[in-house]
């Protein structure tokens, strides 16, 4: 519990987050619920990409139980192996893209 809260209280300064899991580990997703929280709290419109880590190993997280967790947190989600560098540029680049258009992004632009 006191990593997740020193890890929350980094995010006061984003401008985007991306919340990483592992696909490989079925309580994983559930952990993110109270940062998810957490971040919400901070700041609603704040852009947060979902990314299941580990897909190039046998995943035991259901794909569905993803998609309806991103759903219900209205999150774009991601697939990716860090090991094997699958779609690691696609997040990158979809966030920024995200804090780019983002009313905090347009700020720091202007």
């Amino acid at each position: 519990m006191e990593r997740r809260g020193a890890l929350t209280t980094s995010f006061f300064h984003a401008h985007g987050c991306i919340l990483v899991f592992d696909l490989t580990d079925a309580q994983s997703l559930n952990k993110m619920e109270d940062t998810m929280h957490d971040l919400r709290r901070r700041d609603e419109e704040m852009p947060v990409l979902l990314v299941g880590n580990k897909c190039d190993l046998t995943p035991k997280v259901t794909p569905e139980g993803v998609t309806s967790w991103a759903a219900q947190h209205n999150l774009e989600y991601f697939e990716v192996s860090a090991k094997c560098d699958i779609n690691i540029k696609a997040v990158f680049d979809r966030i920024a893209l995200l804090i780019r258009e983002s009313p905090a992004g347009k700020k720091d632009i202007a």
